[in-house]
């Protein structure tokens, strides 16, 4: 049972990275809207988010920094960030509530296809709504259109290189 735990310790930490450099999609939960994420650096993604809400006439757009950590392999990640946040209506462009965003979820990539879970607590710092947003949970379903090359391992290290 020790060796189990030691492998799955040792195998999260080490280098792996994400699965891939661009993917895009649909977000789906208490709002609705579009997803596009770009890893910038071996566990680190941006991740640009805009809503709609399902509720009211209300849309956001979110800007993220995200670091990732593999969980066995590096198709199956945990992930958390924080960025910032705009809110607007179409019926109005003055005052727009605006602040800081978090997020916390996980992920797994298969093939083309990279389906993600996420909750997204913000807190208003201007505009006419001040206050603490409790957050919204959604299912990303982003296409992977850049996928990273994965390393080769030299099993027979021992052999020189030409």
């Amino acid at each position: 049972m020790n060796c189990i735990i030691a492998l799955v310790f040792v195998t999260s930490t080490t280098g792996y990275s994400q699965y891939y450099n661009v993917a895009a999609g649909l977000r789906m939960g208490t709002e609705f809207g579009i997803s596009v994420q770009g890893r910038i650096a071996d566990k680190t993604t941006i991740e640009a988010i805009i809503n709609t809400s399902l509720s009211s006439n209300r849309q956001s757009g979110t800007f993220l920094l995200e670091q990732h950590q593999s969980i066995l392999t590096r198709r199956v990640n945990f992930y958390m960030g924080g960025g910032m946040h705009q809110s607007w209506t179409q019926d109005t462009l003055t005052h727009l509530p605006g602040g800081i965003a978090a997020i916390v979820g996980a992920e797994i990539s298969l093939g083309k296809f990279n389906i993600s879970w996420d909750y997204k607590p913000s807190v208003t710092l201007w505009g006419k709504e001040a206050h603490i947003y409790n957050g919204e949970t959604a299912v990303t379903l982003r296409y992977v259109f850049w996928k990273v090359p994965k390393k080769k391992i030299n099993w027979k290290f021992w052999e020189k290189k030409s």
